[in-house]
């Protein structure tokens, strides 16, 4: 998992990192002292794959940098910290998961990272990951819809919007919860989406029509009835 912290204290950053690298000696930790440089690092360099963001709120800019990170990358938790509790109602302009209020107490500091180490693990259960035009995407298996094979090309149809990514029939199928079954040798569907059902095809949520090829047809009623 990475964390980057946004603080221009090196004790706070000190004390943090310190604290994060013996309790989780798997996590890796980036700091970075203005929202500039932690920005770009999330956004060109890590291409969003962020678990968590850590910010020391000493100036509005940094509550909004990380509202427009979360809306970028869904799956990055933030934790605030600051001296005062004046800026509790500025931070839930983002979705905070927690906060942390200086100077940093450890029994606090091991309750925020064990609720994010917990959502992050609930979240990988749930979503599928990809990297799409070189940022790292987070997908809930409720939402997909179906997903279609395009030479290298996986296309991944889903209510929040299409998503494109390279990965194989194969791997996708790999990575998949039971209720995504190969109808097509270039097609995946949701059977929890299956709005109706024929022998040339299914019809899914959203009047998306997939079709089945006749060797998978057998298969496919078996496991529809």
């Amino acid at each position: 998992m990475r964390v980057t912290i946004l603080d221009s204290d090196k004790r706070n950053i000190k004390n943090l990192s310190d604290f994060i690298r013996e309790k989780y000696p798997k996590w890796i930790v980036n700091a970075y002292p203005t929202t500039f440089e932690l920005a770009t690092a999330v956004y060109d360099k890590f291409k969003g794959d962020v678990e968590l963001v850590m910010v020391h709120v000493d100036a509005d800019s940094s509550i909004e940098l990380a509202r427009d990170l979360q809306e970028q990358f869904p799956q990055i938790r933030v934790i605030f910290y600051s001296e005062t509790t004046e800026c509790a109602e500025k931070i839930f302009m983002a979705v905070p998961t927690f906060f942390l209020h200086l100077p940093f107490h450890e029994e606090n500091i091991a309750i925020a990272l064990e609720r994010v180490r917990v959502k992050c693990e609930e979240s990988l259960g749930k979503t599928f990951t990809i990297h799409s035009h070189g940022r790292k995407q987070k997908i809930r298996f409720s939402a997909i819809r179906y997903m279609e094979s395009l030479g290298r090309k996986m296309l991944l149809y889903t209510d929040d919007g299409s998503f494109e990514t390279y990965m194989t029939v194969r791997e996708a199928i790999s990575k998949l919860p039971p209720q995504f079954i190969q109808c097509h040798r270039s097609y995946i569907i949701n059977s929890d989406k299956i709005e109706k059902y024929s022998t040339d095809g299914v019809l899914l949520v959203g009047m998306m029509h997939v079709p089945i090829s006749r060797s998978f047809q057998k298969k496919l009623r078996k496991i529809l009835s």
